[in-house]
């Protein structure tokens, strides 16, 4: 893609605790810098207390806002804590980005704010931040800000390596879309109306360019438009020709 095109947007989702806002508050700092063209959803986890006074439909909205924020991100960061994993819900963000994970690769990034057992939690099979496995509190770091800092950085190269692999993707779509106009073009050339044979052919075209169906008629409609106004043209000239010669 050239530079005077906007970059991808990467979706990213942090779910914390409210016990622990000191920390997504640093966080937060640390990370402004990338913030440009990224979406930060924060988990704002009510207290218990709070939960129970909610009626069933609240909680419900409440709840699923959530997991759709989940769903709809590329990256989705935990900021493990005691607190969080003592949330009733924890376990089903936890198995809803797992899934998105599976199903869509992706980044899934439990980060260790204190020691607290998470390692027998479904995210101890990742791989954690900060990279050594301590947490954020550990004693061996001089600070938190030398910890968030390195998180930071992880995130960072995480963020652009899937941007510069969606929109690779998003080129090599362009290339497919161009590549699949002109197979359309060269089939009304050999037939105004398709017959069933060239359509099946043409089909076969865009499922192994993996073009969308949305796209393909977009093409297909904007090709026999052109077609027509060719032959139309075409038809005026060899009118007139034949009127005054």
């Amino acid at each position: 893609m050239n530079n005077n095109q906007s970059k991808v947007e990467v979706k990213v989702f942090i779910g914390f605790s409210n016990q622990d806002l000191k920390f997504n508050n640093l966080f937060a700092n640390h990370l402004s810098p990338i913030r440009e063209n990224i979406n930060w959803f924060c988990l704002d986890t009510p207290n218990h207390h709070h939960l129970n006074n909610m009626d069933d439909r609240n909680l419900y909205i409440h709840i699923q806002e959530r997991l759709n924020q989940i769903s709809s991100s590329q990256v989705i960061l935990f900021l493990i804590s005691p607190a969080l994993l003592s949330l009733e819900k924890f376990d089903l963000y936890v198995q809803t980005a797992l899934a998105a994970k599976d199903e869509k690769g992706v980044e899934v990034i439990p980060i260790i704010l204190d020691f607290c057992t998470w390692n027998i939690t479904p995210l101890k099979d990742l791989e954690p931040l900060p990279k050594n496995g301590y947490p954020v509190t550990h004693p061996s770091w001089s600070n938190q800000n030398q910890a968030f800092t390195e998180i930071t950085d992880a995130i960072h190269q995480t963020i652009e390596d899937i941007r510069k692999a969606r929109e690779e993707q998003i080129q090599i779509y362009r290339n497919n879309l161009f590549q699949y106009k002109i197979i359309v073009q060269n089939f009304y050339k050999q037939n105004s109306n398709l017959s069933s044979e060239l359509t099946r052919l043409l089909m076969y075209h865009q499922q192994s360019l993996n073009i969308q169906d949305r796209d393909a008629k977009q093409i297909e409609t904007e090709v026999k438009q052109e077609f027509s106004l060719n032959m139309w043209i075409k038809e005026m000239i060899q009118l007139i020709y034949e009127i005054f010669f």
